[in-house]
């Protein structure tokens, strides 16, 4: 059985090395911020796409997941609107990432993964964004299990 993974916002790439890690083949790991390449590719040995997902295309991420029995998107969206760090809480709405949960779940609309996997911080499940992206994938038959980690 072929397994393959493709990593959306992906950063340095700490995800798709515990993917790796846990014997998960990612293909590709995509980040709108160049200065993310060098660590994600010299720790993962795997290709970095620099790219926003807001340009991402569900046909772009099916190609790099062609030839798969089991497909899976996993991506850490931006946490810093959602953060209990974040300055202006009355208005997280207005912060630039906001939105990018929506393009996570707009390409499982696309994709139709196997498998979907994300990761961020506690306070975006009392979110609107969260909540919606949560109806989405269910609204296309996918199973949503959450849960609050905490590491000690």
């Amino acid at each position: 059985m072929t397994i393959k993974a493709v990593d959306l916002f992906c950063g340095v790439g700490g995800l798709t090395y515990g993917l790796q890690k846990a014997g998960i083949p990612v293909v590709a790991g995509i980040d709108i911020d160049d200065s993310c390449e060098y660590a994600y590719t010299h720790n993962n040995n795997c290709t970095f796409i620099h790219k926003s997902v807001e340009d991402v295309t569900g046909k772009e991420i099916r190609s790099l997941l062609r030839g798969a029995d089991v497909k899976i998107l996993v991506g850490c969206a931006p946490c810093q609107p959602f953060s209990s760090h974040q300055k202006d809480k009355q208005n997280r709405s207005k912060h630039k990432d906001w939105k990018l949960l929506y393009q996570f779940g707009r390409l499982v609309r696309e994709v139709r993964p196997h498998i979907v996997s994300m990761e961020n911080v506690p306070e975006l499940e009392k979110e609107k964004v969260f909540k919606d992206f949560v109806a989405t994938i269910e609204g296309l038959n996918y199973i949503v299990n959450y849960q609050y980690v905490s590491v000690q």
